[in-house]
């Protein structure tokens, strides 16, 4: 982490937008990619109540405007799932689940949460 953020520090003013994939990290490293306006993004693995305890509590500090929500198919199926995904294979389908788990955890509405995560998806990829 500590050399990737020094490769992005030193680089800043030249790069485009960009998304932390999958992020799993401590509050520390948070902090690190959102100084550098980095967009951080969530997936299923927030869903277990076991994993990274910390995780879901940092949550809370990534400002709305920085937040997106990913399936990260096929892998880190949502544990939060009503019935279990066949084979255990993550799928687009899945997206409400990870965002009702992210809305309850950082204390929003999920319509809230669907608006700006859209509207950030929208906003990154066009």
């Amino acid at each position: 982490h500590d050399d990737f953020i020094s490769i992005l520090k030193k680089n800043n003013s030249t790069l485009p937008p960009f998304i932390v994939h999958c992020f799993t990290g401590t509050q520390k490293q948070l902090d690190d990619y959102l100084d550098l306006g980095a967009f951080i993004g969530l997936t299923g693995w927030i869903c277990d109540e076991k994993r990274n305890k910390d995780l879901r509590e940092s949550i809370k500090n990534i400002p709305l405007d920085k937040l997106m929500l990913e399936t990260d198919c096929p892998y880190l199926v949502p544990k939060n799932l009503p019935i279990k995904a066949k084979k255990n294979i993550n799928e687009p389908k899945y997206l409400p689940h990870i965002a009702k788990e992210v809305s309850e955890l950082i204390g929003i509405s999920i319509e809230s949460l669907r608006d700006a995560t859209s509207k950030n998806a929208e906003n990154f990829f066009t």
